[in-house]
């Protein structure tokens, strides 16, 4: 209920009511947690265009009850109004928090530049059926810088997350993390596109050190692509790099050990003027953990065929070999009949050999056979 288009400067008043049939659920004394519950959400939320909408000011507020057990005695306190207990019945189970979110974004079309910061706080005790996997107890601060240069072949960005727990000071103690985030995209005419990604993380608790419960950990996240699509004759080909690596060390005294994963994939396809594709990759991994070397190394070729643009046959072989652990092979074929993307039947057949030199019982040699139906709405 409001006033004002949602993509626009507007102003909305929301609301949410849920509550489970009380009957659904059958009563037993081992059940402790299945409960039938409620919960009432009311809330605020606007944006204001300026500046010919270069600037966006948005914001929301909004708070919400949850009574975890609607079968609990009601909730007798002369503090709250009776017009409060008439409308959302509280319970002695009933629990009230709220949440705000504030958001201010600045876009230049002529110079390619966008920038948005904003925070958002929910409570602990924030509680939303509608979102029965949101993460509360947070109070977060998020900001991103986006350029782009040279006719917008280089898209340059920077992003900054930083939040924090344990806001009513309820949890023995307080974890804060904060995340950067550096991205370069290079597209050039004629040129194989490259995009470089940097991301540090950084998480600390105030526990003392050296206890168990100290945490005072960094993770790295650095990738590099590029790719590259030309002709040679009359074949379209499209070759790629790309370099993976993922490290984290804890800086505690406890657990002093670094953990990091790095991967490079090599892949080439070939297009020809006859719906012919074929495609192959090969990858190396090699991962370090704490007293553990790993080296796996990975390939496959695959070959599709288009027919009426409407059948799809396809076969591939790929292959996986970890250094004096294990390997596995894998052979497939099939076919696939789609109209339009709408919906689609695929038939494969497989073939898997697995081998461990570590463990001869988890061998295993199996052929499958797989329909797959997929639609899309």
């Amino acid at each position: 209920l409001g006033i004002g288009q949602k993509d626009g400067s507007h102003f909305y008043f929301t609301g949410m009511y849920a509550k489970d049939d009380e009957n659904s659920i059958t009563l037993d004394a081992a059940n402790q947690s299945l409960t039938p519950k409620a919960n009432y959400l009311f809330g605020m939320e606007g944006r204001l265009d300026l500046f010919r909408k270069k600037l966006s000011l948005e914001g929301e507020i909004s708070g919400a009850m949850l009574t975890r057990d609607t079968r609990d005695a009601d909730l007798e306190n002369e503090a709250i109004p009776t017009w409060v207990k008439n409308m959302v019945h509280p319970k002695i189970s009933s629990s009230v928090d709220y949440s705000y979110t504030l958001k201010g974004t600045f876009t230049n079309e002529k110079s390619a530049t966008k920038v948005t910061a904003g925070m958002r706080m929910l409570g602990p005790g924030y509680t939303s059926l509608g979102i029965p996997n949101l993460s509360t107890d947070k109070l977060e601060i998020k900001s991103r810088v986006e350029q782009k240069l040279s006719n917008r072949q280089i898209s340059l960005s920077g992003e900054f997350m930083w939040y924090r727990d344990n806001l009513i000071d309820w949890k023995r103690n307080t974890t804060s993390v904060a995340r950067f985030s550096l991205n370069a995209g290079f597209r050039f005419k004629g040129l194989p596109a490259v995009n470089i990604l940097f991301a540090p993380t950084f998480m600390t608790n105030d526990a003392l050190t050296g206890s168990s419960d100290k945490l005072d950990n960094k993770f790295f996240v650095t990738s590099v692509f590029t790719g590259h699509a030309y002709k040679i004759k009359n074949m379209n080909m499209y070759s790629s790099v790309a370099y993976f690596m993922n490290s984290s060390s804890n800086l505690d005294s406890i657990i002093t050990e670094n953990v990091s994963v790095h991967n490079l994939m090599f892949s080439q396809s070939v297009g020809f003027t006859f719906p012919l594709n074929i495609s192959g990759s090969f990858s190396m991994s090699f991962a370090k953990y704490p007293g553990e070397y790993s080296r796996i190394l990975s390939g496959d070729i695959s070959a599709d065929y288009t027919l009426f643009e409407l059948v799809n046959s396809f076969i591939g072989f790929g292959t996986a070999y970890e250094k004096q652990s294990n390997k596995k092979n894998t052979f497939y074929m099939g076919v696939s009949l789609g109209y339009e993307r709408y919906i689609n039947f695929e038939v494969r057949a497989e073939k898997n050999l697995y081998h461990s030199w570590k463990d001869n019982t988890t061998n295993y040699d199996e052929f499958l056979i797989k329909g797959i139906v997929t639609t899309r709405f």
